[in-house]
């Protein structure tokens, strides 16, 4: 007589090197805790028979139920023998490997089972289950129909507790249109799934690094669910995000770049700050330049006090006692729509009044912070092969800077301040003045 006892086994743990699978585990576990799953997924989705490996001896044989692991419903894998009696020794089991890198918690099975086993073993522990036969080499397992057991699905509670690690290439300050950002990243568990570019805290890029084959297959919950082959990426040489920066106004953001691992941890690869200036994108890069012998300046001298460039009493230290500003940043910018823009050069109306604006940042305590109100900017002319000094304007709240302009003729129009450290950070626009035409 046939007896079908049809049931999700819960299966121990032997060994630490025992491949045991688990159930899937509660919405409610960690982003770590993740359930690989093999021949059918949490919704009885066909996930294929490939994760399964089989073996046979003697009279052992495997084969399918159904449509067996490629289609949906109750299929799956058979192990059984070919007689009622079959040969001591005699063996027919599926083997079921998972990831390297992670801890496996538990095993489960959805499974039926058949027909009288006598001297045959069940087995459903360890890196295998199927069916054996225990008598001795060469006798009969005694038995009156022939044993064995069907398999529909397989589970396992795996721990990833390796984070993913990365860095991040492309970051510009200051930074216009779009900004392209390279990625590489690692993960010594599950994989690779997501890098996310966030401005101000808020998503504005992101890119899938595991693709289709590495999806969840329960999306609706929190738990993560992959098939046991799921292709998630350990390695991503050079993934791209494009972050447009025209999303956010000019001026000083935040900008910060996570990887997510197929376990749901996620990294903060990159967070920095970086100066936006798109209206229009006139400067070069912020420079900043060791000068002197790293005494401050005493900015005894008043605006316009200092020829040229390169000595004198600038005034970019904002005078006696004021507030020290080290290792400065600058950024500046036109600030209002010019006649033209010629080859990447601002084309301004003759004695026309153009505003210009921009940030002056100083490292205080090892972190980059706006610098206080007051302190003096120089602004230096350059027209042919003559500088000059002419005057200032100071940083108003917030590290600020806003000054209206105008001028009869083409300069080269520099922005520089002195830190109290010795250092200089300077911003470079080159103007060409013309007529405006009637």
């Amino acid at each position: 007589m046939m007896v079908t006892r049809r049931r999700t086994a819960a299966l121990p743990l032997t060994t630490a090197a025992a491949l045991a699978w688990a159930a899937a585990a509660p919405t409610s576990a960690p982003a770590a805790s993740v359930t690989l799953w093999a021949c059918h997924g949490p919704a009885g989705q066909a996930l294929g028979v490939p994760p399964l490996v089989a073996s046979t001896g003697g009279d052992g044989v495997i084969g399918q139920v159904g449509a067996g692991c490629a289609g949906p419903g109750d299929g799956g894998v058979r192990a059984t023998f070919t007689r009622p009696d079959p040969s001591g020794g005699s063996f027919a089991r599926w083997r079921l490997d998972v990831p390297a890198g992670v801890a496996v918690s538990g095993v489960r099975l959805a499974r039926s089972v058949f027909g009288d086993f006598g001297g045959t073993t069940l087995e459903d522990g360890g890196a295998a289950f199927g069916v054996r036969c225990e008598a001795a080499p060469d006798a009969r397992c005694a038995a009156s129909s022939v044993p064995g057991i069907d398999v529909s699905s397989v589970q396992v509670d795996v721990v990833d507790d390796a984070a993913p690690r990365g860095a991040v290439g492309g970051v510009v300050s200051p930074a216009a249109g779009k900004l392209s950002l390279s990625v590489r990243a690692t993960d010594a568990g599950l994989g690779l799934a997501r890098a996310t570019a966030l401005l101000d805290g808020a998503e504005v890029a992101s890119t899938d690094l595991g693709g289709a084959s590495c999806a969840d297959l329960s999306p609706g919950d929190a738990h993560v669910d992959l098939p046991v082959t799921a292709a998630c990426p350990v390695t991503v040489p050079d993934a791209a995000l494009s972050v447009d920066t025209t999303t956010v106004p000019d001026g000083p953001h935040r900008l910060a770049v996570v990887v997510t691992d197929a376990a749901g941890q996620a990294t903060t690869i990159l967070d920095q700050d970086v100066v936006v200036a798109n209206a229009p994108v006139l400067t070069s890069n912020t420079a900043t330049l060791a000068i002197g012998n790293g005494s401050p300046v005493s900015g005894a001298g008043g605006p316009g006090s200092s020829t040229g460039d390169g000595g004198g009493s600038g005034s970019g230290t904002g005078g006696a006692g004021a507030a020290a500003c080290a290792r400065p940043e600058l950024s500046m910018f036109l600030r209002q729509r010019p006649l033209r823009v010629s080859r990447g050069t601002a084309v301004l109306r003759r004695n026309g009044r153009y505003r210009f604006g921009g940030t002056l940042t100083c490292l205080v305590n090892r972190k980059r912070k706006p610098a206080k109100a007051g302190l003096l900017i120089d602004i230096i002319n350059k027209v042919g092969t003559h500088s000059l000094l002419k005057g200032g304007t100071a940083t108003g709240p917030g590290g600020t800077i806003s000054v209206i302009l105008a001028y009869p003729s083409s300069r080269m129009l520099t922005f520089r301040y002195r830190g109290t450290d010795g250092t200089t950070a300077r911003v470079s626009i080159k103007l060409l003045v013309r007529k405006a035409a009637r």
